[in-house]
């Protein structure tokens, strides 16, 4: 009798390994993940920044920033008119946009602060840093992003 209840738990756990395995492939065979929020990532990846980084490295996401509280607009670092951007969210948090089309600066207004903003772009790295005071800071670079409100 045990024997029969560690096979149908052995095949009941095979199974949900298979479908898993198949939901990720399918997202990978498509090329975009998508995250929720962006935030959310930070809060799970902040103490291994690592996992992130093995898990979207060159991946097309599209995701959520979660209450932008302040957007700054790098000129320099990119060919002709792109530009870089860093993006702040409520919890502190930035997302860097690197190397952006010039197309999306408007995009960008400062009337949009408060307010959540969708991003698509490649997934470049992930870091963060720990503080004295015990504040963390958390940096996801995207490159040529894409952004709407």
């Amino acid at each position: 009798m045990n024997n029969f209840k560690f096979n149908n738990l052995a095949l009941i756990y095979l199974l949900l390994l298979i479908s898993t395995g198949s939901a990720r492939g399918i997202a990978e065979e498509r090329g975009t993940v998508e995250i929720k929020s962006l935030d959310e990532a930070c809060q799970l990846y902040l103490d291994n920044p690592m996992i992130a980084d093995e898990l979207y490295g060159g991946k097309k996401i599209t995701s959520t920033i979660v209450k932008i509280s302040e957007v700054r607009k790098i000129p320099f670092l990119c060919p002709d008119e792109a530009f870089t951007a860093e993006i702040v969210s409520a919890k502190r948090y930035v997302v860097e946009c690197v190397c952006n089309s010039a197309g999306n600066k408007n995009i960008l207004d400062a009337s949009n602060i408060g307010k959540d903003l969708t991003v698509i772009g490649e997934f470049k790295s992930m870091s963060s840093s720990f503080f004295e005071d015990n504040t963390q800071m958390c940096k996801i670079s995207l490159n040529s992003c894409s952004f709407s409100w």
